[in-house]
């Protein structure tokens, strides 16, 4: 039974990134009866919100907490894993709505949910309980996935471990999706992704790089070679506003600079080659959240000159008539990284952008609306001018994504469906429709690391009774 006065007793400590950083490692090791003592802050609630409104994926959280405080390391790993593929990766990157959402953080400091999850999926790799679990009979069907981010990889375990036939096709040269190339790498080392890939590979599931779905492959051929198809690979596209100067080199998208950032660190180009480095030039990221913060981390490393965050403000139109009330989640922007020094413009949005040659040289900021003094978790400067001009090399709009069904990716792929009406699609086009299933960035756009994998545990499901239907 929880101690209930044990987050009295020890106070609340979890590892620093930033010194993690520092040390080379990918994860400050932490010992495990210091992991047992924060586990024993948790007073095991009779309603655990950490659990039904903090985490998307409804994770047992005072379950396998209370088990690392009884030091019982392997039944937590095996609770942990029963809603969660991949704990150490959520246990780097999850923004933590559930630790916003413990009821301790009310008047103290929440339990360090996050770390103990890290801890517990690290304890499992070296005890050497994380192993292939390959099904012990095929089922005979077989299934594509494209994509192969959280969501994919979530997803075609799943699917393998009920003995399906899972090819997952990926459009990069490596596979992971936003784990890969969005997430940087001070948060996320890719050697924890490559030793899950390999434990995938090796219960069967067989990855294609290098394949655009849509291009390479067409509906019709996954049709004929698979008895469904799960479209995850996002198809929405950066929202880009329509601003004067907008053409200016220099003003690249979020994804685009994260993405090249990785392929440095890869390997794959130096660090002189990297065409949108930020190393001694005036940034402005425009937007919050985790998107922002990575950017802004990512600049810091990089060494920019100096670093501006233009938040993105909400109206008194979007939050009238809501009521804000704990538990709320963190805010993303400070939470998902941790952010080093900066300047933050709230109150302002971009009125337009200037150059000079061709080459960006400037904003031009606008005061907007002020922000109800009730919102939470928003820190509002009131602008001293209604206007406000700053010197910029260099945009990164972080803004997030727009409606998928216009992404090219699904134009591509399902265009035959598209078509004029053939007899042969007019006959085909339900029964197709029955075997394609999407989910997570395909269906929402970005979402958060363990909702994507959630998303992929449940169109797994779905995909699994649909077979025993056709039994």
């Amino acid at each position: 039974m929880a101690d209930p006065f044990g987050y009295l007793k020890h106070q609340r400590k979890e590892f620093a990134r930033d010194e993690e950083i520092a040390g080379g490692n990918s994860r400050q090791v932490l010992s495990a009866s210091h992991t047992e003592l924060q586990a024993g802050r948790c007073i095991d609630c009779g309603t655990p919100f950490c659990e039904i409104l903090g985490c998307p994926a409804m994770n047992r959280i005072p379950d396998w907490i209370g088990m690392v405080n009884s030091r019982k390391w392997r039944t937590a790993l095996h609770m942990l894993h029963a809603r969660n593929n991949f704990p150490e990766i959520t246990g780097r990157v999850c923004p933590a709505p559930c630790e916003s959402a413990c009821i301790l953080s009310i008047s103290h400091e929440p339990v360090t949910i996050r770390q103990i999850e890290c801890e517990i999926a690290e304890c499992g790799w070296e005890s050497g309980w994380i192993v292939p679990e390959p099904p012990t009979a095929p089922s005979g069907r077989r299934v594509a996935i494209i994509g192969s981010g959280p969501a994919g990889l979530a997803a075609a375990q799943q699917l393998a471990r009920k003995g399906h036939a899972v090819t997952v096709y990926e459009r990069e040269d490596r596979m992971g999706g936003i784990l890969r190339y969005g997430i940087p790498d001070f948060l996320l080392d890719k050697r924890m992704l490559e030793r899950r890939i390999s434990q995938l590979s090796a219960e069967g599931i067989i990855f294609e790089s290098r394949v655009d779905a849509g291009i390479d492959l067409s509906i019709g051929y996954l049709m004929r070679s698979f008895d469904a198809v799960l479209v995850i690979e996002r198809s929405g596209m950066p929202i880009d506003p329509d601003l004067p100067g907008r053409e200016y080199h220099g003003i690249i998208q979020a994804m685009d600079f994260l993405t090249m950032q990785n392929r440095v660190v890869a390997g794959d180009i130096s660090t002189d080659d990297n065409p949108v480095s930020a190393r001694g030039k005036k940034v402005m990221v425009i937007g919050d959240g985790e998107l922002a913060a990575y950017c802004v981390e990512t600049a810091r490393r990089q060494g920019a000159a100096e670093i501006t965050v233009v938040e993105i403000p909400v109206s008194s139109a979007e939050v009238s008539g809501r009521r804000f009330l704990w538990p709320m989640a963190a805010d993303a922007s400070e939470t998902a990284a941790g952010v080093g020094k900066r300047s933050t413009i709230t109150g302002m949005t971009v009125e337009k952008f200037s150059g000079d040659n061709g080459s960006l040289t400037g904003c031009r900021l606008k005061r907007v609306e002020k922000l109800p003094a009730n919102t939470p978790n928003r820190k509002h400067v009131e602008p001293e001018a209604d206007t406000l001009a700053l010197p910029v090399d260099m945009a990164i709009l972080a803004l997030g994504f727009c409606s998928n069904d216009s992404g090219p990716q699904f134009r591509n792929l399902f265009r035959e469906t598209e078509k004029a009406d053939t007899p042969l699609l007019k006959k085909t086009r339900d029964s197709t429709s029955r075997r394609v299933f999407t989910a997570s960035d395909a269906v929402m756009g970005g979402v958060p690391v363990i909702l994507a994998i959630a998303n992929g545990r449940n169109v797994a499901e779905s995909i699994d009774r649909y077979f025993d239907e056709l039994r």
